[in-house]
C-alpha cells in the first residue's frame, strides 16, 4: 500500500489551500484509524482543514467503538483541522422556560462544560454554531430559539474566558424569516447550510433561494459559508458522486452562473455521516490511480481537484463527466506561458497574501513577516533577515530552452547580508542533488542544479543600493539571460546553463529548511522590504517591463492582420498573431473589422481577458437550451461614441434557429456597445435570442438590437450587475432582465417600437425613458420599481406612485401588469389611506388615520373570545415604538410612538387559537385610490400564540381572494422576556400587486381580514402583540409638460403654472435672460450662467450658433433667429436665414447645438438674435 502511495505522492502532494476548504465530520470515523488503519487515509488527514467536535459511533457494537483515547489519537492525526474545530450548541443545552428547561444549567456552566473538549480531543474550538431545537428532538414540543440576550451572553463569556477568537455561525436548513433573521445578525459571522446534495438540487427548503438571497444581501455576503453535506445516495448516484455533482452545479448557471464563489477562502465543505451506512475507507484504489465511493476519497477528491472545482483547468469549470468520474486525475491550472502567478502584498494585515493571477498559488507569511505601508509603495511586506519568509504555493522546473521572468520592487537594509534571498530559494529538496535553486541576492544571481560548488552559475550585477524602493527584473529566454532595474537593462545578456526538471518551491524573503542542507545551516534571509512580485512563463520584452514596474501586468495577443474581416474561429491558431489557440496567461483583442467566432458548445476562455473593440464582434455560440454557456471571465468591450458604422462594440447570438445562445463570466464595458439578435436573416426566420448572466460593470451605453421581425429578445440575468451608464432598447428589439439587480445603477432608454421587461422589484436612483409611440411597450407585471424619474416622449412625469394603466393613459406607449412604478419622491404619492395605532376598544378599534375621502371600520374577534387593547399586567408592554407601519414610513403620517397606557396595542390573550382583524374601507371620493398593500407589526409573547397570519380580501369592488398566507410559526417569539425596548417586533408588508383589480374607485368600498392562526388554545396558549396596522395606497398624480417640470425642479411645486418668480417673463437671477430664455437653452434660472451666442463671419455670410433645450422643442417652444441692420423694433426679420445641427458637436440627450446661416448683407453691420416664444 505504501509503495503504491510512493509512485503518486509527487504527482499529488499536499498543497496549502487558498480556494474554499474542505472539513470532515468526526461522527463514525473506524475504530483503530490513528493506528493500524493510518495508511488507508494518511493523505488526506493531513489535508482536512476543519472538524465538527461531534464524536459519536452510537449505532456500532461497544467493541467497535473508539476509546475517549483513541477519538484524541484520530483527532491529532489532522493536525490541520484539529486547530479549526466547530461546536455545535443546540438551544436545549441550557436553561430555557419550555419543557424540561429548568433541568438544564445556566448558559455559563455549559460553556464551561462544552469547552472541556478541547483537551479531551486535543482540538482548539474556533466556531460555535447555535441552533434552534426541540427538546430530546420532541417534534410534539414547541421549537427553543436563541433569542438576541443568549447570543450577546455567548459572545461576551467567549471573549471573557479566553476564546475571544472563536465566531459564532449560524446554522440554516431553510429560507425562512429565522433563518435569514439569524443570519444578518452582527454577532453571527458565519452561515452553515446543511442538506444533502439531492435536497439541494430538488431546492428543498428553498434552499436555493435562501442561498441567492444570502449573496446578495449586503450584511450577509461576505460572512464564512460552509456546506455541511451528509454523505448520502442521490438517485442513481453515490454519495461520492453527489458531493462533487453537487460542488460543481454551485457554479453552474442552475445556481450561481460562477466560480467567483467557490473561489472564495471563506467557504467550506464538511462531508460528514449521521450513521455507519456508509464506508470512510479506503481513500484510494490499491493502485492510487482511483478514488473510491467512500466519506474520506470524497475528500481527498476535492482536496486534490479544487482547481478544476474552481474552474482553474484549461477547460475551466470541471465537467459532470469528470465530477462523476473515479479517475484520480490532476490537471495543473498554470499556463504554460505568460502570467503564472502574481503577489500584489496589497492586504495590509493578517498571515496570507493571494496570488492575484487566478491560477492559485497565495501564499503564506512566516516566522513574523509583518505588513509595512510608505508613500512610495503603499502596502508592501517587511523581512527581519533571521528567519521571516513567504512560502508560496508556486513551483518551478526551468530547462535550459524555457522562457521566464521574475519581476518584484525591493528595498535592501543596509545591515542585509550579501547573500540574503529576495525572491527564489535555497533547498528545492527534489533530488540527490545539494544546491537546487534559482536565488536573487543584493550582489549577484546564482543558479544550481547539482552537488558540487563549483558549477553554480553566477550572474553578477552592481550591488543593490540600501534603503530606497527598485524595481528589479530578471528575463530568461533560454540560456539567456537580461537583468533589468526600473526598466532598463543593466549591460549586455549573460549566458546561464541551468537546467532544473523536478517543480521547486518559488519563496520570497528567504529559505531556511537546513535538515536537507549538506553544508550545515545556513540563514539567507533578506532585511528590508519586497512588493509587488509577478512571474511569467514568458520572456518579455523591454518594453513589456517598463509596463509591468507601472502596474500594467498582462500581455496582449491581438487577432493576426490576415484574419481580420470575414468570421473566424475563436480556437483556430490562425486567428492570433502568435499563432496559437488561446491559452491562460494573456489578454486578447479583437480590433476593428475583427469578427470572432465562440466555441460551440460549453466553454471557458483560457485568457485573462477578451477585449472587443469598436468595429470588433464576438459571436456567442453556445446554446442555452442544451445547457451550454461560453464562459469569459474578463471580456472587455471599448465601444467608440455612436452606433455609426465601425464605431460599436458588437456582441451577436452566433448561431441556431429558434433558440438562445448563452454568455456567462464578467463583462466591463465603456463606450458604445450593441448586443445584438436576429428575428430573421436573409429573407428566413431565425428567432435567435442571447442571454447574458455575465456579471456586467463599467459605463457607456449598451444597445439590445434585433435584426428582423421581433421575435428574438435579449435577457440580462446577473443580479450583481453594476453598470452605470444607459441600457437602450431598439425599435423592434425585446430587452428583458431576470431581476431588477440585472440593470445595475444605469438608465433605461425604450425607443420608438422598443419593449422593456424586468422581472422583479427595481429600486434604483435610475431614470426610465420611454418613447411617446405607439409599438412601444413597458411590462412591469406584478412587481414594484421604485425610480429616479420617467420621461414619457419629451414629457417628465410628475412624481408619484401609479399603476400601468395610469401611465399607458398618459401616452402612446403600452404599461402593461398590475404592479406599481414609483416616480421620484412621491410626497403626496403613497400614503396611509386608513390606520390604526391607538386602539379605542378591543371589538371595534375607530381608526386614527384616514386619508381624503376615505371612511373605514374595523372589527376584531376571536374564536374563544375577544381581542384586548389592555393587557392587566402591564399595558402597553407589547407595543411597537419605531413609528412605521411594518416597514412603511406611512408617507408623512408616522405611526404613534406610545408605549404605555391602554390601547397602546392590541392583545390577542391566552388561548386563542386564531384571531382576526377584519376592515371595511369606503372611498367618498373626490378621488380614485389604488390600494397597495397592508402593514403590521406583531410579536409573540412565546411559542404557543397564533404565529401565522392569512390576508384575504372578503369582499367589495376589488379583486376578492386569499393576498398571502404565511407559513406556521412565522411570527417570531422573544420566549416570554419582553426587552422593554418596544423594537423587537416583527415588521410585516403584504402587498395587492398581484390582484388584477386593487382600485377603488369613488363610491366604491372593499373588505379586508387578517386572520393570525396556528395558537395552542385553552391553558397552553400565549399572547399575540399587534400594533401599527395599515392600508396604504395611492392616487394618480398629474402629468407635467416639460416646462412645468422644470419649474417644479427650480421653483417649488407651489410655482408649476409659471407665477411670480418662476413667470416666463421674469428674470430670477437678474442676469438679463427672462425665465423663459433659460429653459429654452438648457440653464438653471439661479446659476449665474448666460446663453451662448457665438457669432462669426464666414465669407459673405454670418454663422450664429446657440442651443436650444430638446425639452423646450417637445413642449411646442419656437426657436427663430433674426437680424436686424438698425435694432429699430419692426425691423427684426428671419428672410434668408437657414439653419442645420452642429455636425460637429450636434449635443446630447437633452440639448441641441445649432447653427444659423444669415446672409451678411451690405449696411457694413448686422444684428442677430434669438427669438423663443411659447405657444
Amino acid at each position: 500500500m505504501k509503495t503504491a502511495f510512493a509512485i503518486f505522492m509527487a504527482v499529488f502532494a499536499a498543497q496549502v489551500s487558498f480556494g474554499y476548504e474542505v472539513w470532515f465530520g468526526l461522527p463514525y470515523i473506524p475504530k483503530g484509524s490513528h493506528d493500524e488503519l493510518k495508511d488507508q487515509w494518511d493523505i488526506v488527514a493531513e489535508q482536512i482543514e476543519g472538524i465538527n467536535t461531534n464524536n459519536v459511533d452510537t449505532q456500532r457494537p461497544s467493541a467497535e467503538k473508539n476509546t475517549a483515547a483513541e477519538w484524541k489519537e484520530i483527532v491529532q492525526c489532522m493536525p490541520n483541522g484539529k486547530n479549526n474545530a466547530v461546536l455545535e450548541f443546540p438551544r436545549t443545552h441550557f436553561a430555557y422556560d419550555g419543557f424540561g428547561g429548568d433541568r438544564r444549567d445556566p448558559l455559563p456552566d455549559t460553556l464551561v462544560v462544552k469547552f472541556r473538549k478541547e483537551s479531551r480531543l486535543g482540538c482548539t474550538i474556533k466556531w460555535v454554531m447555535p441552533f434552534d431545537n426541540q427538546p430530546g428532538e420532541d417534534r410534539d414540543l414547541p421549537v427553543e430559539e436563541w433569542s438576541d440576550a443568549d447570543l450577546q451572553e455567548l459572545r461576551d463569556w467567549l471573549d471573557n474566558n479566553g476564546h475571544a477568537d472563536v465566531r459564532i455561525i449560524s446554522n440554516v436548513r431553510n429560507n425562512g424569516t429565522r433563518s435569514r433573521s439569524f443570519s444578518q445578525k452582527a454577532i453571527v459571522e458565519g452561515v452553515s447550510i446543511e442538506a444533502r446534495a439531492e435536497l439541494w438540487f430538488e431546492n428543498n427548503g428553498s434552499r436555493q433561494d435562501y442561498l441567492l438571497w444570502a449573496l446578495g444581501n449586503p450584511s450577509v455576503k461576505d460572512k464564512f459559508f460552509k456546506f455541511q453535506v451528509p454523505f448520502n445516495t442521490n438517485g442513481s448516484d453515490s454519495g461520492f458522486q453527489g458531493m462533487r455533482e453537487f460542488m460543481r452545479w454551485l457554479s453552474t448557471p442552475a445556481m450561481l452562473g460562477s466560480t467567483d464563489f467557490i473561489r472564495r477562502d471563506d467557504v467550506a465543505f464538511m462531508i460528514i455521516t449521521y450513521s455507519d451506512n456508509f464506508p470512510l475507507l479506503p481513500e484510494t484504489s490499491p493502485d492510487g490511480t482511483q478514488y473510491e465511493a467512500t466519506l474520506f476519497s470524497t475528500a481527498l477528491s476535492i482536496i486534490e481537484q479544487r482547481d478544476l472545482f474552481e474552474g482553474r483547468g484549461p477547460g475551466g469549470l470541471i465537467s459532470l463527466e469528470q465530477a462523476l468520474s473515479y479517475d484520480r486525475i490532476l490537471v495543473s491550472p498554470t499556463p504554460t506561458s505568460g502570467l503564472v502567478a502574481h503577489w500584489p502584498l496589497d492586504e495590509g494585515s493578517g498571515t496570507s497574501t493571494a496570488d492575484v493571477s487566478g491560477f492559485g498559488s497565495d501564499a503564506s507569511l512566516l516566522n513574523g513577516a509583518s505588513w509595512g505601508s510608505d508613500a512610495t509603495r503603499g502596502s508592501h511586506v517587511v523581512f527581519d533577515g533571521t528567519n521571516d519568509r513567504i512560502a508560496t504555493a508556486f513551483t518551478y522546473a526551468l530547462s535550459n530552452t524555457d522562457k521566464f521572468t521574475w519581476t518584484w520592487w525591493a528595498k535592501k537594509d543596509l545591515s542585509s547580508h550579501a547573500n540574503s534571498i529576495m525572491v527564489g530559494n535555497r533547498y528545492g529538496g527534489t533530488g540527490s542533488e545539494s544546491l537546487e535553486f534559482i536565488k536573487f541576492m543584493p550582489i549577484k544571481a546564482a543558479f544550481a542544479n547539482t552537488g558540487s560548488s563549483a558549477s553554480i552559475e553566477d550572474y553578477n550585477y552592481a550591488d543593490l543600493p540600501s534603503n530606497e524602493w527598485h524595481h528589479y527584473a530578471m528575463v530568461k529566454n533560454g540560456t539567456s539571460c537580461q537583468w533589468y532595474v526600473d526598466g532598463v537593462a543593466q549591460g549586455s545578456p549573460v549566458t546561464i546553463n541551468y537546467n532544473e526538471t523536478s517543480p521547486i518551491p518559488f519563496l520570497i524573503g528567504g529559505d531556511d529548511n537546513n535538515t536537507n542542507a549538506n553544508d550545515g545551516p545556513v540563514n539567507e534571509h533578506f532585511k528590508g522590504a519586497i512588493d509587488d512580485v509577478v512571474l511569467y512563463r514568458s520572456a518579455l520584452s523591454a518594453a513589456e517591463v517598463t509596463d509591468v514596474m507601472g502596474g500594467s501586468y498582462a500581455l496582449t495577443i491581438p487577432m493576426a492582420t490576415a484574419a481580420l474581416g470575414g468570421p473566424v474561429n475563436l480556437v483556430d491558431g490562425s486567428t492570433w498573431a502568435d499563432g496559437l489557440p488561446p491559452h491562460a496567461g494573456y489578454n486578447y483583442l479583437v480590433p476593428n473589422t475583427g469578427n470572432l467566432r465562440g466555441e460551440s458548445g460549453t466553454s471557458t476562455f483560457p485568457g485573462f481577458s477578451l477585449t472587443v473593440e469598436a468595429g470588433g464582434r464576438f459571436q456567442v455560440r453556445a446554446i442555452e437550451d442544451s445547457g451550454e454557456m461560453t464562459m469569459i471571465d474578463s471580456l472587455i468591450l471599448e465601444g467608440g461614441s455612436s452606433y455609426g458604422a465601425g464605431d460599436f462594440a458588437d456582441v451577436t447570438a452566433g448561431t441556431g434557429s429558434s433558440i438562445t445562445n448563452a454568455l456567462g463570466g464578467a463583462i466591463t464595458n465603456s463606450g458604445f456597445t450593441r448586443f445584438l439578435t436576429f428575428g430573421s436573416s436573409g429573407g428566413s426566420t431565425l428567432d435567435r435570442s442571447l442571454k447574458v448572466s455575465s456579471r456586467i460593470g463599467g459605463s457607456g451605453r449598451i444597445q439590445a438590437k434585433e435584426s428582423g421581425q421581433g421575435l428574438s429578445s435579449i435577457t440580462i440575468s446577473n443580479g450583481s450587475n453594476t453598470f452605470s451608464g444607459i441600457w437602450e432598447v431598439a425599435g423592434g428589439s425585446t430587452l428583458i432582465f431576470e431581476q431588477g439587480g440585472a440593470v445595475g445603477d444605469a438608465d433605461i432608454e425604450v425607443v420608438a417600437g422598443g419593449m422593456l421587461e424586468i422581472l422583479g422589484d427595481w429600486d434604483e436612483e435610475a431614470m426610465l425613458s420611454v418613447a411617446d409611440a405607439p409599438g412601444t411597450e413597458v411590462k412591469v407585471g406584478t412587481n414594484r420599481w421604485t425610480i429616479a424619474g420617467l420621461n414619457l416622449g419629451s414629457v417628465a412625469v410628475a412624481d408619484g406612485v401609479y399603476t400601468p394603466a395610469d401611465l399607458s393613459g398618459l401616452g402612446n406607449a403600452i404599461f402593461s401588469g398590475t404592479g406599481t412604478i414609483t416616480v421620484g419622491d412621491p410626497a403626496a404619492g403613497m400614503q396611509v389611506v386608513a390606520g390604526w395605532d391607538q386602539w379605542s376598544s378591543g371589538t371595534a378599534p375607530v381608526a386614527t388615520v384616514t386619508a381624503q375621502g376615505i371612511t373605514a371600520t374595523a372589527a376584531a374577534s376571536t374564536a374563544e373570545g375577544n381581542w384586548s387593547n389592555s393587557d392587566k399586567s402591564n399595558d402597553g408592554r407589547g407595543s411597537s415604538g419605531d413609528g412605521t407601519w411594518g416597514t412603511f414610513d406611512g408617507g408623512g403620517a408616522s405611526a404613534s410612538s406610545a408605549t404605555s397606557g391602554a390601547g397602546a396595542n392590541m392583545t390577542a390573550l391566552n388561548g386563542v387559537e386564531e384571531a382576526e382583524i377584519t376592515l371595511t374601507l369606503t372611498n367618498n371620493g373626490p378621488t380614485d385610490w389604488n390600494l397597495d398593500g397592508v402593514h403590521f407589526d406583531v410579536l409573540a409573547f412565546r411559542p404557543n400564540a397564533p404565529r401565522s397570519y392569512e390576508l384575504v380580501v372578503v369582499s367589495g369592488d376589488m379583486t376578492t381572494g386569499s393576498v398571502f398566507e404565511s407559513s406556521a410559526e412565522e411570527i417570531n417569539h422573544v420566549a416570554g422576556t419582553l426587552p422593554g425596548t418596544h423594537d423587537t417586533h416583527d415588521q410585516i408588508d403584504l402587498y395587492f400587486t398581484e390582484l388584477a383589480d386593487r382600485t377603488l374607485e369613488v363610491e366604491e368600498s372593499a373588505t379586508i381580514r387578517i386572520t393570525f392562526g396556528g395558537g395552542a388554545g385553552s391553558a397552553l396558549g400565549h399572547h399575540l402583540f399587534l400594533d401599527n396596522l395599515a392600508v396604504s395606497g395611492f392616487t394618480t398624480p398629474l402629468s407635467l409638460s416639460a416646462i412645468e417640470a422644470w419649474r417644479e425642479y427650480y421653483f417649488g411645486p407651489a410655482f408649476i403654472s409659471g407665477t411670480g418668480i418662476a413667470a416666463d417673463s421674469y428674470d430670477a437671477n437678474f442676469d438679463g435672460e427672462s425665465n423663459l430664455i433659460e429653459f429654452a437653452t438648457g440653464q438653471d434660472p439661479g446659476a449665474g450662467t448666460l446663453a451662448s451666442t457665438p457669432l462669426t463671419v464666414n465669407g459673405g455670410n454670418l454663422e450664429f450658433r446657440y442651443t436650444r433645450s430638446k425639452a423646450a422643442l417637445a413642449d411646442g417652444m419656437n426657436f427663430t433667429v433674426e437680424w436686424s441692420d438698425t435694432l429699430l423694433p419692426d425691423s427684426w426679420s428671419a428672410d434668408g436665414v437657414t439653419e442645420t445641427t452642429d455636425p460637429e458637436n450636434p449635443g446630447d440627450s437633452e440639448v441641441e447645438n445649432r447653427i444659423a446661416t444669415i446672409p451678411a448683407g451690405s449696411a457694413g453691420r448686422r444684428f442677430v438674435h434669438l427669438k423663443v416664444s411659447n405657444p
